[in-house]
């Protein structure tokens, strides 16, 4: 059995980790709080851009060089990590979905180009098959999440339309609440209706009659679209990367959280482990005092 001194000393180290683990908590829930604040005052716009390209793109006759589908030849694959550990299987999970995703495209015989963003994303793809196809991202650490998005999405536009890239995907986590995450992966371009742009009213959330109801725009709808789908793909990165974040702040929250309180039961054995090694050395010493007295009389 260690020592006392052992003991303390263990039980000294443990405590300390409990305070580092317990701050960390602090500060990734104050994190979460800001970005499900900054998620939540952009979700409004985001669906609304939504709701508008589908309405145009729904339109009789129209179409936009965004929304050409060609032969995946050149696919490019967003992933979205962490650039810090220390958050459970967050990093873990979404460069699984990013791995499945890669291959079956390069199964499909497209060549891939992997954009990471996230410290954690460049360092497991620069290890892998695609080493010399993965680039890093713009760093989210040093710029707005708008930045990041706008940063993107010029580069992502400018290759769909020159024919350097046939299909842009993005992968990433999605949270379900502040505590659950999954991956997810999606293709951004060609552009499309999907399951977020529902071809209804302005905010995408008509029926019926309304969902039926032809408008008059002026300009025309391509030249709306001109200004529209870039502004949607950026709402659909801008979505992503702060769905990212909240769910990479709330992964941290309960991982410290449970470092937290396996810490304190870490503790508390330790603590009654010393107490039961010092009470034996007590009875020891007594035994052979009891013991050394005996032998004086004797």
């Amino acid at each position: 059995m260690p020592s006392i001194k052992e003991f303390r000393l263990r039980i000294r180290s443990l405590q300390n980790t409990r305070k580092i683990t317990s701050a960390m908590k602090l500060v990734a829930s104050s994190k979460l709080k800001r970005a499900q604040g900054a998620r939540l005052k952009s979700a409004t716009w985001i669906r609304r851009v939504d709701g508008l390209c589908g309405r145009l793109l729904s339109a009789p006759g129209v179409s936009h060089p965004l929304a050409a589908v060609r032969p995946e030849r050149r696919v490019r694959v967003v992933v979205l990590s962490s650039d810090r550990g220390l958050c459970g299987n967050f990093n873990h999970r979404v460069l699984r979905e990013a791995q499945a995703v890669c291959e079956a495209k390069a199964a499909a015989g497209a060549e891939l180009e992997i954009v990471a963003v996230g410290r954690r994303a460049l360092a497991f793809f620069r290890k892998g098959p695609w080493a010399d196809r993965t680039v890093a991202g713009p760093d989210l650490a040093k710029a707005k999440v708008n930045a990041v998005a706008g940063e993107l999405r010029r580069a992502a536009v400018a290759d769909f339309a020159s024919g350097r890239i046939d299909a842009l995907y993005l992968v990433g986590n999605e949270c379900e609440s502040a505590l659950v995450q999954r991956p997810v992966s999606r293709r951004l371009l060609p552009t499309d209706l999907g399951p977020d742009a529902p071809a209804g009213g302005v905010d995408g959330t008509a029926k019926g009659a309304e969902a039926r109801t032809e408008y008059v725009m002026e300009p025309s709808p391509a030249r709306l679209l001109d200004a529209m789908l870039p502004l949607r793909l950026h709402a659909q990165l801008l979505r992503a990367l702060f769905e990212s974040l909240v769910g990479e702040h709330g992964a941290r929250m309960a991982a410290m959280d449970s470092a937290t309180r396996n810490s304190g039961d870490l503790i508390d054995r330790l603590t009654l482990m010393a107490n039961r090694a010092r009470q034996s050395a007590i009875t020891t010493e007594l035994t052979e005092i009891v013991s050394g007295a005996e032998a004086l009389k004797g």
